[in-house]
């Protein structure tokens, strides 16, 4: 009966393991294209025309879902291209220009919610281009190093 009841145990924890390992490994198609350095070759612009302070030059996106922004120093700050159905509700109500959008959130301070990070983004890549776009900005334009 020991044997019984072990081998029924050993059993739902194989099925429990290769259900959970999927979650934790996957990797959604946007964020494996994200990642590598995306060199800005257009500029975003307010309505007068002068250049958005808060869009780098440089994204490098990495495996581990970090990535370092050139005006923000060296610092790995954490990104997601992945929100829940209620984050995604919050974000577009804050943020109505970006309803629809594929959204890039990147944490300035590890500990905060993704729904309160101020850095969020629409983003769109094409072949080996990335947009992104700011509230009242028009889109930049990056290239793939």
């Amino acid at each position: 009966m020991k044997t019984f009841i072990f081998l029924m145990m050993l059993a739902v924890l194989v099925l429990v393991t290769y259900q959970i390992q999927p979650a934790f490994s996957a990797k959604s198609k946007s964020d494996s294209n994200l990642v590598g350095s995306w060199k800005m070759i257009q500029k975003a612009t307010d309505s007068e025309g002068k250049p958005c302070p808060f869009v780098p030059e440089v994204f490098d996106f990495f495996i581990d879902k970090t990535v370092v922004l050139s005006n923000f120093g060296s610092a790995h700050l954490p990104y997601t291209t992945s929100v829940t159905p209620e984050e995604k509700q919050i974000i577009e109500k804050r943020v109505p220009e970006l309803k629809g959008k594929n959204l890039l959130l990147i944490k300035p301070n590890p500990n905060m919610g993704w729904t309160n990070t101020p850095m969020v983004y629409a983003y769109e890549i094409n072949k080996n281009k990335l947009s992104i776009i700011l509230q009242g900005f028009s889109p930049a334009t990056f290239e793939k190093k």
